[in-house]
């Protein structure tokens, strides 16, 4: 399955006309206890290390002036906006559209806990996890692209020739990653997405999309120089 931002006619898309510049950002680090579990849309706390990294990305990112912030509604990624919003006096809007993945039953349960008590669903799982469904209410990364990528094109389209900003999770950023570089959702997981990387995406008025920065860390070089 490809995924797309824009949808343009022309095979090698040109530039030209204005720009929008999407910064697109995975939240901080959450607190030990989870990070051995499948947390998906639970909302979990920050560990303090977590809070340090937003509030240093906040303080990079001063410099920019953004004409709007967006958000996921779970609290480790609107905290990242609103440490980025304080610099600037604007407002996060928070949206359901850029949550985590829903995992069903699994959520919340540590890998080795689900193995035990699921081990069949678990080996399908790992062996299409793009197709794949939890028991229960969850979602498939189609699901999820779904929600994601069309709440995306409406602000960027809202906001087109200038500045925004969005903070949200690891699966979401992946997919509108893999949109701009007009990958397969087969390759969400060839490229990592850190605690509070940054990615910086240009989507030209003419057509050409531009991944301009990929997991860049090095704001929070800082913080682990002691």
């Amino acid at each position: 399955m490809n995924l797309t931002l824009f949808t343009s006619t022309d095979h090698w898309p040109s530039e030209g006309g204005q720009i929008t510049r999407l910064y697109l950002l995975r939240h901080g680090e959450v607190a030990e206890e989870w990070r051995s579990r499948l947390y998906g849309q639970m909302d979990v706390p920050l560990s303090d290390f977590g809070r340090r990294q937003s509030k240093v990305t906040g303080r990079f990112l001063s410099k920019v002036r953004f004409h709007g912030i967006y958000s996921s509604t779970l609290k480790r990624a609107s905290y990242l906006a609103e440490q980025i919003g304080e610099t600037q006096s604007l407002k996060p809007q928070l949206s359901e559209h850029l949550r985590e993945r829903r995992f069903g039953d699994w959520q919340g349960k540590p890998w080795d806990e689900i193995e035990t008590m699921d081990p069949i669903g678990l080996r399908q799982y790992m062996a299409n996890r793009f197709a794949m469904r939890a028991p229960g209410d969850s979602e498939n990364f189609i699901d999820v692209c779904d929600r994601v990528l069309p709440y995306m094109r409406e602000i960027l389209r809202r906001h087109q020739g200038q500045t925004i900003a969005v903070t949200c999770h690891s699966g979401p950023a992946r997919i509108v990653l893999a949109a701009a570089l007009n990958m397969p959702m087969e390759s969400l997981f060839s490229f990592d997405q850190d605690y509070c990387c940054l990615n910086i995406i240009d989507i030209h008025e003419a057509g050409r999309v531009r991944v301009k920065h990929l997991n860049l860390t090095t704001h929070l070089d800082q913080l682990y120089q002691g």
